[in-house]
């Protein structure tokens, strides 16, 4: 009788590279073996590179992408209040500027076509500006190369509070200029308005959940 043994299976360890990009001078990228950019800089090099720029926040997405985006300007924040911080999105959604008041749209202008031919969540220009691209390889994730693309499992509030770069330590947006009883109703409970609600569900560490019907937040 012959025994037929089964083969062990062997366990690829992805190896991990580091490489300097000519638009981001100073950060360190972490790159897989498949050439996929590791959305990760310690801690001391993020505070160097933003230190003495202006910061903007780059987020050409929805009403979630956008509202979220400002946890960048709240981590930015917490470290320097008085650092300068603008915002390119979509115009509808302004007021969100408004009501957390720590940043202002930026007179740049940066398209989503120019976005793309920097493949990174951090960049740099020529004029102290640090760019934070919030939707880099959101929901779609491609090597810096732009090539291989294939779908992101991770919850999308995951995704995005990765690409602040930092450990999470509670970056919510707060809307500051609509009272503190919006804000704690907003992230814990439900806001209705005259036909629409909103329901963000979010647990310590990191931010995982969210159901969005439509809008809630006065957009005009």
């Amino acid at each position: 009788m012959t025994i037929k043994r089964k083969r062990k299976k062997k366990t690829q360890t992805t190896k991990v590279k580091t490489r300097f990009f000519p638009f981001s001078p100073g950060i360190p990228w972490l790159i897989d073996s498949y050439l996929y950019i590791i959305p990760k800089i310690d801690f001391e090099t993020w505070k160097t590179v933003i230190s003495n720029r202006n910061i903007v926040i780059t987020v050409f997405g929805g009403l979630l992408e956008s509202l979220f985006s400002l946890c960048v300007a709240e981590a930015v924040n917490s470290f320097d209040p008085n650092h300068k911080i603008q915002w390119i999105g979509k115009e509808e959604y302004f007021p969100l500027l408004r009501y957390q008041g720590i940043c202002k749209p930026s007179p740049i202008n940066l398209t989503q076509k120019i976005l793309k031919k920097y493949p990174v969540p951090l960049f740099l220009d020529n004029e102290d500006n640090a760019y934070f691209n919030i939707l880099h390889n959101y929901k779609i994730k491609t090597t810096y190369h732009g090539k291989y693309p294939y779908t992101v499992k991770l919850p999308v509030l995951e995704q995005l509070s990765r690409n602040i770069l930092i450990p999470w330590n509670g970056y919510l947006p707060k809307l500051r200029n609509l009272g503190n009883d919006f804000t704690d109703n907003l992230y814990k409970n439900r806001i209705k308005s005259t036909s629409k609600v909103i329901t963000i569900i979010l647990i310590t560490n990191p931010i995982i959940g969210f159901s969005e019907k439509s809008n809630s937040l006065p957009l005009k």
